[in-house]
């Protein structure tokens, strides 16, 4: 009966979502923000991730219902590590952070408004 009023105690806690990132996470985001820097898709990646935060958990539950047919496209244990990183919504703060980062640090890109002199 102990063991029941256990489970139950913790059936409905957020405490696991509240995680604080891992150093492997941090790695594994660090390597995905460089994928995403080296085909020079900051842009675009800044704003899906701000426009998707608020469902980062839904992405994680999808990526649980589409493992048996995903996970042969990702290396070693890459795939349950993302679905885990999707759950903690500041995870995707922390991906946004290195990202501005490094678009700050190339330069903002030309307003297409300006006009250049050549």
């Amino acid at each position: 009966m102990q063991s029941i009023l256990k489970l139950l105690k913790n059936a409905f806690s957020l405490e696991r979502y509240q995680r604080p990132l891992t150093e492997s996470d941090r790695q594994l985001l660090n390597r995905l923000a460089k994928e995403i820097i080296q085909r020079e898709m900051q842009v675009p990646a800044i704003f899906i991730l701000e426009s998707a935060k608020p469902l980062s958990y839904l992405g994680s539950q999808a990526l649980a219902f589409f493992q048996p047919i995903l996970s042969g496209l990702f290396v070693g244990n890459d795939y349950k590590q993302i679905q885990n990183i999707l759950e903690r919504s500041h995870s995707i703060d922390f991906l946004l952070q290195i990202l501005e980062k490094q678009q700050e640090k190339h330069g903002k890109e030309l307003n297409p408004c300006e006009e250049t002199n050549h």
